[in-house]
C-alpha cells in the first residue's frame, strides 16, 4: 500500500466490500484513519460493514455520528433508518425514513422509502402525527391584482379585500389510526387525518378533514380490506364538498430470494377505491388503482 493515495485505497474498499470481503476491508479502513479529508467516507464503510455483518448497533452508532456532522445527507439517514428498523425500533426508524423522504431523493427511491413507511404503520397498533408549519402566500385570495374590472361592459372599481393580496398563514396536519386485532386473520382499521391551513381572518382558511373505519382480512401473503370513507372541506368557514363511499384496498408483499449479505425484498401493494363525491346536487363515482412496487425490508 505504499505510496497509494487515500482515494485509491477507498476505492479498494469500496470493491471489496461490493464482494462481500469485510475482513479485507477493515485493515484498508484503519489506514485510512490516517487521512482526516476521508474521515467521513471511512466512517460511512465502517457503518455499512457493521450492518451488513448484523451488528445493528454499531450501525447506528456510526451513522448517528456521521449525521452530527452532516444532517442534510440522505444517504445516511437512510443506512441509519435501516439499521434501526432491523434492530428492532420500527418508530424510530420510520422517524428517519419520513425525514429522508422529504429530502431530494430519486423518485424510485422515495417509493421504496413510502413502501417501508406503509408496512411499519400497517403492523403498528396504534400510530398518530402531527406537523406545523408555515404557508407564505403572494395571492391568499386567488383574486387579481387590477384595481378595475370590466362586467357587462362596465367598470367597476375593486375595493381592497377584492384584491390579490399576500399573507403569512400556518398550517397544521395531524394524522392517526389504530388497527385491532380481533383473531390471527381479522382485524378492524381506523385512519383519520386533518390537514389545516390559517390566514387572517376566515376567508381563506381551509380545512380538510377525512375518516375511514372497516375490517380487514388477513389470507396468507394477501391482505384485503374494506372501509367506509368520508372526506370533508371547509374552505372560508363553509363546507364546500363532501365524500364518501366505500373503499377497498388488497395488498401483497412478494418475497423473493435475497442475495448473500443483503437483507432487502422486494414487495408491492394495489389499492382500489369507489368514493361518491356529493357536492350541492351533484352526484360523481370515481374508481381509482394504483400500485407501488418497490423494494424493501
Amino acid at each position: 500500500m505504499t505510496g497509494m493515495k487515500g482515494r485509491d485505497v477507498l476505492q479498494m474498499v469500496e470493491q471489496l466490500v461490493l464482494d462481500g470481503r469485510y475482513n479485507d476491508a477493515k485493515p484498508l479502513l484503519a489506514a485510512l484513519a490516517q487521512d482526516p479529508t476521508l474521515d467521513f467516507e471511512r466512517r460511512f464503510m465502517l457503518g455499512y460493514i457493521a450492518a451488513q455483518e448484523g451488528d445493528n448497533k454499531s450501525a447506528i452508532k456510526h451513522f448517528r455520528g456521521l449525521l452530527v456532522a452532516r444532517p442534510n445527507e440522505p444517504r445516511v439517514r437512510l443506512e441509519l433508518a435501516r439499521a434501526l428498523y432491523l434492530d428492532g425500533q420500527p418508530r424510530a426508524a420510520d422517524y428517519h425514513f419520513r425525514l429522508a423522504e422529504d429530502a431530494d431523493l430519486p423518485e424510485d427511491i422515495r417509493q421504496t422509502v413510502r413502501t417501508i413507511r406503509r408496512s411499519i404503520r400497517a403492523n403498528k397498533s396504534f400510530y398518530g402525527t402531527f406537523r406545523l408549519g408555515i404557508a407564505p402566500d403572494t395571492n391568499v385570495n386567488s383574486a387579481t391584482s387590477d384595481r378595475t374590472v370590466e362586467l357587462f361592459g362596465l367598470p367597476f372599481v375593486l375595493s381592497d379585500d377584492a384584491r390579490q393580496r399576500t399573507g403569512l398563514g400556518q398550517t397544521a396536519s395531524v394524522q392517526a389510526g389504530g388497527r385491532i386485532a380481533l383473531s390471527p386473520t381479522w382485524a378492524i382499521n381506523v385512519d383519520a387525518q386533518s390537514l389545516a391551513t390559517n390566514y387572517r381572518g376566515t376567508a381563506n382558511d381551509d380545512i380538510i378533514a377525512a375518516v375511514s373505519a372497516g375490517p380487514s382480512l388477513t389470507l396468507g401473503p394477501w391482505r384485503v380490506g374494506v372501509a367506509a370513507s368520508t372526506t370533508q372541506r371547509i374552505y372560508g368557514a363553509r363546507l364546500t364538498s363532501q365524500l364518501y363511499g366505500p373503499r377497498l384496498t388488497l395488498e401483497r408483499v412478494f418475497r423473493m430470494a435475497r442475495r448473500p449479505g443483503s437483507k432487502w425484498r422486494r414487495g408491492g401493494s394495489i389499492t382500489a377505491s369507489r368514493t361518491i363525491t356529493t357536492a350541492g346536487s351533484t352526484r360523481q363515482r370515481r374508481l381509482t388503482t394504483g400500485s407501488s412496487p418497490a423494494a424493501c425490508w
